[in-house]
């Protein structure tokens, strides 16, 4: 069950906001924290018609990274 907050919030950006129509491209750029905004932003966004691409890194694989990774693994990645 989605809070209703989120969902009126989610609304707005997208609708007021973005003003996201069929065949706009929407990026989101997240963190884990958000993956409720995140989520509902995605299904209205593609209930409009529109394309969703989305990067959210995984805090605790990156942790995970830094913690064992060689020089050259964490060198390769992304990380914020």
């Amino acid at each position: 069950m989605t809070d209703e907050r989120i969902s009126r919030m989610s609304s707005i950006i997208l609708g007021w906001s973005l003003k996201i129509g069929k065949d706009d491209v929407l990026y989101i750029d997240g963190f884990e924290s958000a993956l409720p905004l995140i989520g509902e932003l995605e299904e209205k966004a593609r209930s409009r018609g529109a394309t969703v691409l989305r990067y959210v890194p995984s805090e605790s694989a990156d942790f995970e990274l830094l913690r064992n990774g060689t020089e050259d693994q964490i060198s390769s990645c992304r990380i914020i």
